[in-house]
C-alpha cells in the first residue's frame, strides 16, 4: 500500500534474507508519513512483492491513519506484525497510539537475517467518538529499527452473552415453545 520514492538499496532484515529498502516512503491509502525516516521494505524473494514499513531509528519516524465511522463506546481491535531490520543485537522500541493514548510499547532486539518470522501484536480500544487516529512510531539509539506489516483494525466487537443470559434466553424459548 505504500510507495517508495527516491533511491533504494538492498539489505536484509530479521524476517527477510533479501530486502529492498525504498526511501522515503510516500503517504498512501489514508496513511500519513511524518518524520524523515520511513522506508518501504520489500521482500526480494517474494514473487507477490510483500511490502512492509520500516520506522528508521532516530529520525522521528511516524505513520498515522485516521479511523473514521467509529461508534462511540464500542470496542475495536488492532493487530499488526512486527520485527527488526538489520543490526543484529541492536535494540529498538515500537509504540502504537490511538488518539493520545498509548496501547502498545514493544521492545525488541534485531536477530540474524531471515531468522525471525515476525510477531503479531493485538490490542483493543473503546472508541471515544466517531473518529480517532492510529499512529505507529519508534525509538532507538543503536541503529536498529522496527518494521511493521499487516495492520488490521476490526470491530465493533460483538459481546458474548454471559451464562446467566444464555439460561434466561433458553428458558424463554422453552416457555414460548410450551405455550
Amino acid at each position: 500500500a505504500f510507495l517508495g520514492a527516491g533511491w533504494s538499496f538492498a539489505h536484509f532484515s530479521d524476517r527477510w534474507e533479501n530486502t529492498q529498502y525504498h526511501y522515503p516512503a510516500a503517504s498512501a491509502n489514508g496513511w500519513t508519513v511524518s518524520g524523515n525516516g520511513v522506508f518501504v521494505a520489500s521482500n526480494l524473494d517474494d514473487p507477490n512483492g510483500d511490502q512492509a514499513i520500516l520506522l528508521n531509528e532516530g529520525a522521528n519516524s511516524k505513520i498515522s491513519h485516521a479511523l473514521n465511522n467509529l461508534i462511540a463506546g464500542e470496542t475495536y481491535n488492532v493487530s499488526f506484525l512486527y520485527w527488526g531490520d538489520n543490526i543484529t543485537g541492536g535494540a529498538w522500541s515500537l509504540f502504537a497510539d490511538v488518539g493520545a493514548t498509548n496501547y502498545a510499547s514493544i521492545s525488541g532486539v534485531d536477530l540474524a537475517s531471515g531468522t525471525n518470522p515476525g510477531t503479531t501484536h493485538n490490542f483493543s480500544f473503546v472508541a471515544a467518538g466517531s473518529s480517532t487516529t492510529l499512529s505507529f512510531y519508534e525509538f532507538s539509539n543503536s541503529g536498529a529499527s522496527p518494521i511493521i506489516d499487516n495492520v488490521l483494525v476490526t470491530g465493533p466487537t460483538a459481546a458474548v452473552p454471559e451464562p446467566a443470559t444464555w439460561a434466561l434466553m433458553i428458558g424463554g424459548f422453552g416457555l414460548a415453545g410450551a405455550t
